[in-house]
């Protein structure tokens, strides 16, 4: 029954969604002009306090892709230098700062943006990078963790949007980005938490050279939600063991700054920190 409950959620988000996005223009063209010179293929990474103000867990993940990928040039996005790289509509940055849109919201249209203009890797803050990233990401036109798990949001495993990949130029990323202006520009509040996800979908579903690009990233990193669940468990040859086998098929770990952790230096928590701060 819940499964059917959440098909029918999806759906009806999906639609609503796509009669307000589709069939529409956006004649924004300075908004896609690139306003620095890079020189090699960047990692993004975003928060937007800046990484002094960082919890310790985003700090060591952080200092984990500046150390295990010495060969790009790692860009920390903050509140203060967002606008060195990109522009942004003067309606999402006024729905920003009167509430509207949140930081999290406003971060899934910096990404679009960056990716379409300057390409690259976009990583979420709280990803914890073991080893470097293959250059066959950078080299791909789309890339992003595929973990094929039947997920309860659009993806349903084919994608994530806390790492993705693309060359400059790239349409899906730009259509990313002009259907989250369109949806900003005409409301108020967000039609649901995952839109990025929903908006995804839709653009997979209407457009074949999009689809395609999706659907041909091979499965990767499948146990990137693992190393979660053990992050107050002690740090022991049991663990070890265990993050040994996640370790066979997966090097990016999506953990989270908004977990209780627990007082212990033995913990992986600790461990982690002991390693990467």
């Amino acid at each position: 029954m819940a499964t059917k409950i959440n098909a029918y959620n999806e759906d009806k988000v999906t639609q609503a969604l796509s009669s307000i996005v589709l069939n529409k223009e956006f004649k924004k063209s300075n908004l896609f002009k690139k306003k620095q010179s890079l020189n090699s293929e960047p990692i993004w990474i975003m928060w937007w306090q800046g990484y002094d103000q960082a919890p310790k867990i985003v700090k060591a993940c952080i200092n984990s892709i500046r150390r295990n990928n010495v060969n790009h040039e790692v860009i920390l996005i903050t509140k203060d230098n967002f606008q060195d790289y990109v522009n942004l509509p003067t309606f999402v940055l006024n729905k920003v700062d009167l509430g509207c849109i949140s930081i999290t919201h406003l971060s899934d249209m910096i990404r679009a943006l960056l990716l379409y203009i300057y390409g690259g890797v976009w990583c979420d803050a709280t990803i914890l990078d073991i080893q470097p990233i293959p250059d066959e990401v950078f080299k791909s036109n789309f890339y992003t963790i595929r973990t094929d798990l039947k997920t309860k949001d659009p993806s349903h495993g084919n994608w994530t949007t806390f790492f993705m990949s693309s060359r400059p130029r790239n349409i899906l990323m730009k259509k990313i980005a002009i259907y989250h202006f369109q949806f900003w520009k005409e409301y108020n509040e967000i039609i649901d938490y995952i839109m990025f996800d929903y908006i995804i979908k839709i653009i997979s579903q209407n457009d074949e050279y999009a689809r395609r690009q999706i659907e041909t990233v091979p499965k990767n990193n499948s146990q990137t939600f693992e190393l979660r669940k053990y992050i107050n468990k002690p740090y022991n040859d049991e663990l070890k063991n265990k993050i040994k086998t996640f370790e066979q098929n997966t090097y990016l770990f999506k953990l989270s700054w908004k977990d209780q952790f627990i007082k212990n230096d033995n913990s992986l928590y600790h461990h982690i920190l002991n390693k990467y701060l």
